[in-house]
């Protein structure tokens, strides 16, 4: 990977938009997003449920197995990349995608069935914002809706980093922290767990093996009583 493209400080859009699809490639193969995926198909009462993803990237796998047969789910994905939406409306054309940042994004209350959101709120964004966008989440859920968060355990705040070759403004929360966050507004966690994860970014042609690291990643299951 070129030096000067490591210290270019990408944005939320510009950061996705440079990988496109390679992303999906990458982050492929992640059994625990699939296994919060099924957990969440068998507690959703029926077909035909209204689910928000928020940064829904190309769509796939998260809006296309939620949309598609047997299940039948209206999704709504949104995302802040419009490369990441134009493979999404061609890839999963059951569901409805809308280019827009998660912090700007309003919806009528007790409007979904469920939420996910998996490593979206990590870029360009404030402790303040991701409690903000929390307290929203749960304020569109129906009663007994649930959350499926999926993040990087971690405390920092718009630092400047690397990751997977790539420069930006990187933030998060300990998993202590993002359950107590929750919790406040209301939530009730039925269960969380971290997994370690190493993306094939290399054989997806993102970036060099010296940019790619294992990471700890933080899947919280959250209800709505």
């Amino acid at each position: 990977m070129a030096s000067s493209e490591a210290e270019v400080t990408h944005t939320i859009a510009s950061l996705y938009d440079a990988m496109g699809v390679k992303y999906e490639k990458a982050f492929a193969d992640m059994p625990a997003r699939q296994k919060s995926l099924e957990w969440l198909l068998s507690r959703l009462p029926r077909t035909g449920c209204k689910i928000l993803d928020i940064g829904c990237g190309t769509g796939c796998p998260v809006a296309q197995v939620l949309s598609s047969a047997p299940h039948n789910h209206h999704v709504l994905g949104i995302d802040a990349s419009e490369t990441m939406l134009s493979i999404a409306r061609q890839s999963v054309p059951a569901a409805t995608f809308q280019l827009i940042d998660a912090r700007k994004f309003e919806a009528e209350e007790a409007s979904y069935d469920a939420v996910t959101s998996y490593f979206a709120l990590l870029q360009d964004i404030s402790h303040d914002e991701i409690r903000e966008t929390i307290q929203k989440i749960f304020n569109w859920l129906k009663p007994g809706g649930f959350f499926i968060l999926g993040t990087v355990p971690v405390d920092l705040e718009f630092t400047s980093a690397k990751w997977l070759g790539k420069r930006a403004l990187l933030t998060s929360m300990s998993e202590e922290n993002y359950v107590t966050a929750l919790k406040q507004v209301g939530f009730v966690i039925e269960f969380s767990e971290v997994e370690n994860y190493t993306p094939k970014a290399v054989e997806a042609g993102i970036c060099d093996e010296d940019d790619v690291v294992e990471e700890a990643q933080l899947f919280i299951y959250a209800r709505k009583p």
